[in-house]
């Protein structure tokens, strides 16, 4: 659409280090690099793969401490107890931390994902036999597992983004490709399967006084893919405050040649 063009020139503008996203991932920047990511923000789509890991971090931090603190608590009953009644023990303790922590179920194995750069085995292990994270061999098997943003998205694909690991929403679906909205940057973000953002559009403009919710932004998703009156399009975006009288206007000459 022609229209797409002229949204792109009177985009909603802001810094990359002037959003939220950008001072959340940014505080968490030292754990990044402690846990032996690289880390360099160049993209709005480095902080959202970031994001993802920042969370996967934390949890597996939760996590780590909730064992430390049931072995702190029970470690003079060890011996007195078998390796099923010591798991059953930490599960029940362990489901308790869990529950309100983000996380999703990864559609191959089944399993439930709360450290998204580590394989599925071994996040089973973390929230259902964490006994087995203390093995030496797992301990520097997972020590050592390759640490970069490639690695999730080969073992997750678009996934840990359509969870509460990311502040991304989605707004769209099709064959090829998901659609994310980003409040910091009143911008929708296609991904390809993979994770990775192949084109963006920029509904909302720097004009405009008040933002359209989700389900509005839908909406207009819906009508850009399938309608073909441009006018249309426009109108329903002026109505809707995603664009302010300047843009409006611009639009509206742009549609009637």
């Amino acid at each position: 659409m022609k229209i797409l063009k002229l949204l792109e020139k009177n985009r909603y503008e802001i810094k990359l280090n002037k959003t939220g996203l950008y001072r959340f991932v940014e505080e968490g920047s030292k754990e990044l690099v402690e846990y032996g990511f690289s880390y360099k923000v160049k993209y709005p789509q480095d902080l959202f793969a970031y994001e993802v890991i920042l969370n996967g971090i934390r949890n597996k931090q939760v996590i780590d401490e909730c064992y430390n603190q049931f072995v702190a608590v029970n470690y003079d009953i060890f011996e007195y107890v078998t390796y099923k009644e010591r798991q059953r023990m930490i599960n029940q303790d362990e489901e308790k931390v869990i529950a309100n922590l983000p996380h999703f179920k990864d559609n191959q194995s089944k399993e439930e994902i709360y450290i998204p750069f580590l394989e599925p085995f071994i996040n089973k292990y973390y929230t259902t036999d964490y006994q087995l994270v203390t093995l030496k061999k797992h301990k520097e098997y997972i020590a050592n597992y390759p640490r970069n943003i490639k690695n999730m998205f080969e073992l997750y694909g678009i996934q840990p983004y359509n969870s509460h690991l990311s502040s991304l929403q989605l707004v769209g679906v099709d064959d090829e490709y998901y659609y994310f909205y980003h409040f910091d940057f009143k911008t929708v973000y296609q991904f390809d399967k993979k994770g990775i953002v192949v084109d963006e559009f920029p509904l909302i403009d720097k004009y405009t006084k008040e933002y359209p919710d989700l389900e509005l932004i839908k909406e207009a998703l819906a009508l850009l893919a399938n309608s073909d009156d441009e006018a249309k399009v426009v109108e329903f975006l002026h109505t809707n405050k995603f664009i302010g009288e300047k843009t409006y206007k611009k639009l509206l000459k742009k549609v009637s040649k």
